[in-house]
């Protein structure tokens, strides 16, 4: 699919990917990676958000799409909208090359322990990759 993660904060995290080998049979992005591109960044988000005694995994997902891609990449800007005993919820905007908003999805996400072996947190949460 080709994720790349741009930034990595509780807050806020911005992945993108290409559309280009994410598409529908008509050539426009696939809803589906749409969906997967926001809940990578919010469960990301949410990893970040509970290190290092919680991990997140996506619990429910609610999109809604505003017009149709065919080229060039997709940003998403998950952003922390409401925090719960033990479950986030992100408010995640997705975005074009020309910056235009192409959906927005909203991410229930369930907090859970982290195992013992996880592994350690990335020293920055700005990746430059």
């Amino acid at each position: 699919m080709g994720v790349q993660y741009l930034l990595i904060d509780g807050q806020e995290t911005i992945v993108r990917m290409p559309v280009e080998g994410n598409t529908q049979n008509t050539g426009m992005l696939h809803g589906g990676a749409s969906c997967l591109l926001a809940e990578s960044a919010s469960s990301l988000a949410a990893c970040a958000y509970g290190w290092p005694d919680r991990l997140g995994f996506g619990a429910t997902l609610f999109a809604r799409y505003q017009r149709p891609v065919e080229t060039g990449l997709v940003t998403a800007v998950a952003r922390l909208h409401r925090v719960a005993a033990r479950s986030l919820e992100y408010r995640v905007e997705l975005f074009d090359d020309s910056e235009r908003q192409v959906s927005d999805v909203t991410v229930k996400v369930q907090l859970a322990r982290a195992p013992r072996s996880s592994k350690p947190a990335p020293s920055s949460n700005r990746l430059d990759r």
